[in-house]
C-alpha cells in the first residue's frame, strides 16, 4: 500500500479574467529545475519595476538565505510590530526554496513612479488586485504557511511571459489546469 498524503502534487492551477491573471503552485520543496525556472522568472518581470519586499517573521539571520544582499537598496521594520520586515530592492534575486524561513514572504512589482517611503506608508498591501487594476502595481508573488504555497498575480502586460512559464513548467511534469474558482487566500479581493 502506497500512502501519498505526504507528497505535494505538482499542480499549477490559474484564472484569468479581463486585466489580470492569476497562478497558485504547491511549494516546491528541493526541485531545482523549477526553483531555478522560479528565481529567473521574477527576476526577469523585476526589470524596470520598483520592487518591494515584505516577509512576516522572518528571522533576521535568514533574510541574506531568501534575498540576495548585494539587492537590498532599504530594509525597514515596523517598531510596534516587529514581525514585519520590509526591503527595497533592486531586482527581484531572490530563492523562493528558502521562502520557507517566512511565515509569509511577498514580492511587490510596483510602477515605476511608487516611492519607497509611499509603499512603507502602506504598511501591509490588503487588496493588491485594486492596485493592479489601477496599473500602479505590476504583479505580486506571495508565499504562504512557511513555503507552502505561492500565488502569482500580474496584469496581462506580461501575459505571454507567464504561458511560456506554464509550458517550462509542464516540461517539468507540471500538470496545468485552468480554474475558473480559483482566489487569492485573502477573502477581502
Amino acid at each position: 500500500m502506497v500512502i501519498k498524503m505526504f507528497l505535494k502534487d505538482e499542480i499549477l492551477k490559474y484564472r484569468t479574467k479581463a486585466n489580470s491573471i492569476v497562478f497558485w503552485c504547491p511549494g516546491i520543496e528541493e526541485n531545482n529545475e523549477v526553483t531555478i525556472l522560479l528565481n529567473d522568472f521574477l527576476l526577469d518581470i523585476s526589470k524596470e519595476r520598483k520592487v518591494f519586499f515584505h516577509g512576516y517573521r522572518l528571522p533576521h539571520k535568514d533574510d541574506r538565505e531568501i534575498i540576495d544582499p548585494a539587492v537590498i537598496l532599504a530594509k525597514a521594520e515596523i517598531l510596534l510590530d516587529p514581525f514585519n520586515t520590509f526591503f527595497h530592492l533592486s531586482d527581484a534575486r531572490i530563492k523562493i526554496n528558502h521562502f520557507d524561513c517566512a511565515c509569509e514572504a511577498t514580492i511587490y512589482y510596483f510602477d515605476n513612479k511608487v516611492e519607497w517611503s509611499d509603499f512603507l506608508a502602506t504598511s501591509v498591501i490588503h487588496k493588491p488586485i485594486k492596485l493592479i487594476e489601477k496599473g500602479i502595481l505590476s504583479a505580486h508573488f506571495t508565499s504562504n504557511d512557511h513555503g507552502a504555497d505561492f500565488w502569482f498575480e500580474r496584469n496581462k502586460t506580461y501575459e505571454k511571459k507567464v504561458l511560456q512559464l506554464f509550458e517550462n513548467m509542464r516540461n517539468l511534469g507540471y500538470e496545468i489546469k485552468r480554474s475558473f474558482h480559483l482566489s487569492f487566500p485573502d477573502n477581502n479581493r
